[in-house]
């Protein structure tokens, strides 16, 4: 019994969590925690991972669900999807996030528009890269 009260109450502060993260009180902990690999990593890193081919094509092979994922896919995933689904950068992110983020996309979308054109037609979603369309920047 102490058992199935431990799991109640364990879904019910889930539950909490994310109903606070969905009316506009800004992100859960849980969306938080699955951002967080991209959001708070070193800016070292973020620009060296942003400058290796291999690494960009895995990320972005995990945004598509045509490869496998990290926690740094992951993250990135949620927030092109979360992006998608509210049309905002990054939201409940603050400055610092949102500009990480930013950046990954501007680096995708002027340094591999390959990669972006891929995101984009596997989403179907033009808006991802604001104006611009990395599709007309690729080869036929």
């Amino acid at each position: 019994m102490a058992q199935v009260r431990v799991v109640v109450s364990v879904v019910l502060a889930v539950l909490v969590v994310v109903s606070e993260g969905a009316t506009g009180r800004g992100p859960s902990s849980v969306v938080e925690a699955l951002r967080a690999p991209l959001t708070n990593m070193p800016l070292a890193t973020l620009f060296g991972n942003m400058r290796e081919r291999n690494t960009v094509t895995y990320y972005v092979e995990c945004v598509i669900d045509e490869g496998a994922c990290n926690n740094i896919g992951r993250a990135l995933k949620e927030v092109v999807l979360d992006q998608r689904a509210t049309l905002q950068l990054c939201g409940g992110c603050d400055r610092c996030q949102r500009e990480r983020v930013q950046y990954v996309l501007d680096t995708l979308n002027q340094d591999y528009p390959d990669l972006a054109c891929r995101i984009q037609t596997a989403l179907k979603w033009n808006g991802i890269f604001g104006s611009t369309n990395p599709c007309s920047r690729v080869p036929a």
